[in-house]
Order: C-alpha cells, then structure tokens, then sequence
C-alpha cells in the first residue's frame, strides 16, 4: 500500500484541454473577485479538482500559467496551491502538514515556494492571507499588501547527472509549439495590432522601428506587455514537458534564460 505522502507527490499527467478549462474558470473567478459570482466560480473550480488526481493536476497547472502570465499574482497563486493540496489530500478544514504540503509543491515545480513554506513559515502565512480567497467571506477592496523577500530562481540544472537536454536543445525542440500558440493567442494578436496602430500614426511601417531613444511611452508598454504574454505563454508549455525550472527562470529572469538558451527563441521572435 503507498504511503500519503507518496501519493500526494505522484503527479498525474492532465490533458492540456483540462489544463485551460482550470485556466477559463480561474480567469473568471479572477475577473469577478468583487462579486459573488467569483465565489461560485471558485468552488466550481474546487470541486473539478476534487474528482481525480489528474483533475487535480490540471488545475494546478491551470493556476501556474495564469499566474506566469501575470493574470494573478503569487499571493493568490499561493492560496489556490494550498486549497488544491487540500482537495488532494482530503484535508479541507483541516491542519496541512507542513513536510508534505512542501513536498506537494516541489513536486509540481513550485521549489521557491516550498522553500518558503519550510524556511519562513509566517512569511509564507502573510502572504497566503494578503490574497483574495484566503477567506470564506467575499474579499475586501484595498486588501493590506504583503511585502516578500525578494524571489530568488533556483540555478536551472539538468534533471539528471549527464542529461544531454541542455536549455537551448529544449527551447529549439518547442520552438515551433511556441510559435503555434503565439499566432493563435487573441492577446497577442491584440497587442501586436496595438503596436502596429501606434507606429502607424508617427508614420513607421509595421516592420520598422523607432530610432533609439525615440519610442513613445505607450510603445513601451504595448511592448512590455506582449513580451511579458509570450513569455508566459512559453512557460506553460515548458510546464507541459516538466521544465518547471527553465519556465520560472523565464517569467523572472527571461535576460537569463535568453543567455541560456542562446538566443534561441527569442532571437526568432525579434527577427519575425
């Protein structure tokens, strides 16, 4: 017989269509969180996760990529991570053990945040109480900030002694999967028309730039705003094939792992 603690770091495989259906439900929720109906959402979203180990799963990797796409920050991501650990493990309303709640975590890819979880204990509490749906009543507007230490991205090393899958070899096999969903996501296609109607009306071509130092505000933004798009949504797919390191290393530190990867993906996109 496997022991708890074995079967709360199994990891189920869940089907990417599961994985965005937790993404649809969670964004509504997030959309909503001053209404009631964010509250419905929410407990709609618990009890799919309730159903299986792989529903469970799902939506936890529903809640990385909304999160690594900035649509919820890492308060909330926190409090959802630990609700889902209590689905898992049959704990609701009940006291998380510390140890396995932790390895629930690093089993998924959130190393920084077990590290927490296991090394500053009230920290970790203050900022899963500083998030929305920390509570069983409504949120209130003006919820007290929570001030963190800063994040810091584990060193990314291969998964094992002599695993020949360096960093560029992984980012040029998924180069096309990237590509993909870049050109199929709504918001990036947005902030590309977006780009483009801001160059358009200083009298640039869609495909020219603006000479150094010269690039509006509103430039800036648009700009910051798709990179920050596509980079999460290249980590939701490094999330798919278990790369949870080289997919938090991208969302914090993307100049890093652009030096990692060579250029890589990234020298296609600014080349396109």
């Amino acid at each position: 017989m496997r022991r708890q603690s074995d079967v709360m770091q199994a990891v189920a495989c869940p089907d990417v269509a599961d994985v965005r259906a937790a993404i649809d439900v969670i964004g509504a929720a997030e959309a909503d969180r001053h209404r009631q109906d964010s509250w419905w959402r929410m407990n709609r979203f618990l009890a799919k996760a309730f159903r299986s180990p792989k529903s469970t799963d799902a939506a936890f990797a529903g809640v990385q990529a909304l999160r690594d796409l900035g649509t919820i920050d890492h308060a909330e991501a926190a409090v959802l991570f630990r609700k889902l650990f209590e689905v898992r493990g049959g704990l609701v309303g009940s006291k998380a053990d510390a140890a396995s709640e932790a390895a629930f975590y690093r089993a998924r890819g959130e190393e920084a945040l077990a590290d927490l979880l296991q090394t500053k204990p009230d920290l970790y509490a203050q900022l899963c109480e500083g998030a929305p749906w920390s509570r069983a009543e409504k949120p209130r507007r003006g919820r007290r900030p929570v001030i963190l230490p800063e994040r810091t991205t584990p060193v990314y090393q291969p998964q094992k002694a002599g695993d020949s899958q360096s960093p560029a070899l992984i980012d040029a096999y998924l180069l096309a999967t990237f590509c993909s969903a870049w050109e199929s996501d709504a918001e990036c296609e947005r902030l590309r028309q977006a780009i483009s109607a801001v160059k358009h009306a200083r009298g640039l071509a869609a495909d020219e730039a603006f000479a150094e130092g010269q690039e509006p505000f509103e430039m800036k933004v648009l700009s910051a705003q798709l990179e920050r798009r596509m980079n999460g949504i290249m980590a939701f797919w490094l999330r798919q094939y278990g790369e949870h390191l080289l997919a938090s290393l991208l969302v914090e530190r993307p100049d890093e792992y652009e030096r990692l990867v060579e250029g890589g993906s990234f020298r296609w996109r600014r080349s396109a």
